[in-house]
């Protein structure tokens, strides 16, 4: 995102500190000053864009006139709190400070990509059904959906009105720190939509997936797939008819179109499709694992670096709903400070017979689900990790070349210990989640869901899913004063609906913040690596190269 000037204008009982950390928080380098209005409209000479938080104080009409003439001669001007002033409305009565359930209107660079239904914590003017400009968003009350956010042309400049108050805590809402920077975007002109073409590479289960997403999240657009394989092509064909099918990379490569390439293909080929990619010139998302070693991590790295384009891994993981609590319950303070996770995912069966079972193609066993573990575990507990040990068993399944368990211990700067075992023959599962803290503990269990149903015979009919596609029942104790301990079942979030391609789209498009970089999936692949090496050594602990985020 290229610098804008921006004055964070306050009113002189608003928090201007507040207002200026949520117009940082999505844009650190924002070019910003400060004013009050207490000391007067200061001069908007050399200025871009003006946010006003103008809470519990009108304008004087001299002031009102001149950020009018601002806009007009092609200013931005971004307003909360004016309940209406600057849209010609007398002024509005005001709600008290409640929770307010948004909805969003129609399409608009400003509200892409949100979700539909947004809950933000404020007061709001109650501003006419009908007003000057263009609504994007509206909120109920009583029995009404009145506008919250309204977008209008003034001469060769925009006005953002927010009918928010713009009260403590809600510039500390991610999403109304979200709508000020995009707001302010908009307001400089820089907020042109456009879409990005994308080609899948590699077509399977995962694949089909990817090409799902990308066809549904507004921004982003299936333009190319790419498969060795032709009956994999000819589903490809039959499910996007609109893409183009290529059979070699080289097409790819070449086609001018495809500015994003999704790496949907065997572990062991990651590191090398992504770097030509990178090489010329496209974004890149790579599945998980990332790659196989660091020192393919770090080239890949300082190739997007060189390149100057955008590289991120799929790890779609972190908004499964049963860690989002976890997530919530641990950064929340809940169980007090951490010091202890286990983890477990596995069972007694028969491993399958694709390369997901063939260490040579996947890494192994440490890469299959551990690149899921352990990005969890490394996002619960951001310290640096300070040794990584590592055992395996092979007992069973010799027609594969995976290990049939393995096991990863890791320590971290502090003291916190965490586990991860994936095991193919415990026949007794230990809990998905075992995590202590210094004031409680959570435990995530393993649910045995089924499906009943009736044969046309009459017969019963159960379908029984594997433990690993349903949430966990997530629990959390805690001990009281007295020393009773008390459980609490969690309710689980309802997921986002493809929040990783939401959120790519958005940096692609819009210069948000990537949610999963880069330098974090290579700590993953140092810890695995470091364990492959721990494992084949007696377990001997390794120190990693953890560099810092």
């Amino acid at each position: 995102m290229p610098p804008i000037s921006t004055l964070a204008l306050t009113a002189p009982s608003a928090d201007s500190d507040a207002l200026s950390l949520a117009l940082r928080r999505f844009h650190p380098q924002l070019v910003l000053r400060q004013a009050s209005l207490a000391d007067g409209l200061p001069s908007l000479t050399g200025t871009g864009v003006v946010v006003a938080l103008l809470t519990g104080t009108p304008l004087a009409p001299a002031e009102r006139a001149a950020l009018l003439d601002f806009v007009a001669s092609g200013g931005g001007l971004v307003v909360l709190g004016d309940r209406g002033a600057l849209l010609g409305i007398s002024e509005a009565p005001v709600t008290p400070q409640c929770e307010l359930i948004v909805s969003v209107e129609g399409t608009h660079p400003i509200s892409d990509r949100l979700d539909q239904r947004l809950t933000i914590v404020d007061a709001s003017a109650l501003l006419p059904d009908h007003v000057d400009g263009e609504v994007i968003l509206r909120f109920s009350w009583h029995y009404r959906r009145l506008p919250l956010a309204i977008v209008t042309r003034l001469g060769r400049g925009r006005l953002v009105t927010f009918a928010l108050e713009g009260r403590p805590p809600a510039l500390t809402d991610r999403i109304v720190q979200r709508l000020l920077y995009r707001a302010v975007r908009f307001a400089a002109g820089e907020a042109a939509s456009r879409t990005i073409g994308a080609a899948l590479i590699g077509w399977g289960a995962i694949g089909s997936i990817h090409a799902q997403a990308l066809q549904e999240t507004p921004g982003l657009r299936l333009i190319a797939v790419c498969d060795t394989n032709p009956q994999r092509l000819e589903e490809a064909r039959r499910d996007v008819p609109s893409a183009r099918t290529y059979a070699q990379l080289e097409a790819v490569l070449g086609d001018s179109e495809v500015e994003l390439a999704v790496v949907s293909t065997p572990p062991n080929s990651h590191a090398p499709i992504a770097a030509r990619f990178l090489e010329a010139g496209k974004h890149v998302v790579v599945e998980k694992p990332f790659c196989l070693t660091t020192a393919e991590a770090d080239r890949l790295i300082d190739l997007a670096d060189r390149r100057q384009r955008t590289l991120t891994v799929y790890q779609n993981r972190r908004w499964d709903a049963d860690f989002l609590a976890i997530h919530q319950a641990i950064t929340s303070g809940t169980i007090g400070e951490l010091f202890h996770i286990e983890t477990f995912i596995g069972g007694f069966r028969h491993p399958c017979d694709f390369w997901h079972s063939h260490e040579p193609i996947s890494g192994g066993l440490f890469y299959d689900w551990g690149a899921h573990y352990l990005d969890w575990i490394l996002t619960l507990v951001p310290a640096p990790v300070r040794s990584v040990s590592a055992s395996s068993q092979k007992r069973v399944w010799h027609d594969v070349t995976n290990a049939d368990m393995a096991r990863i211990l890791l320590r971290f700067d502090g003291g916190v210990e965490a586990e991860f075992i994936h095991a193919d023959i415990a026949a007794a599962p230990k809990p998905k989640w075992y995590i202590l803290g210094t004031k409680g503990a959570v435990v995530a269990s393993w649910r045995n869901e089924r499906v009943v149903s009736r044969a046309p015979t009459g017969e019963l009919i159960e379908q029984f899913f594997q433990p690993a596609d349903a949430p966990a029942t997530v629990v959390v104790s805690r001990r009281d004063r007295g020393g009773a301990i008390h459980h609490e079942h969690l309710e689980l979030p309802s997921p986002p609906r493809w929040p990783f391609h939401r959120n790519l789209a958005d940096h692609l498009l819009d210069s948000e913040p990537l949610a999963v970089l880069p330098q974090q999936a290579r700590r993953t692949i140092a810890v695995m690596e470091a364990a492959m090496w721990s494992a084949a050594h007696d377990a001997t602990p390794v120190a990693i190269d953890d560099r810092a985020i």
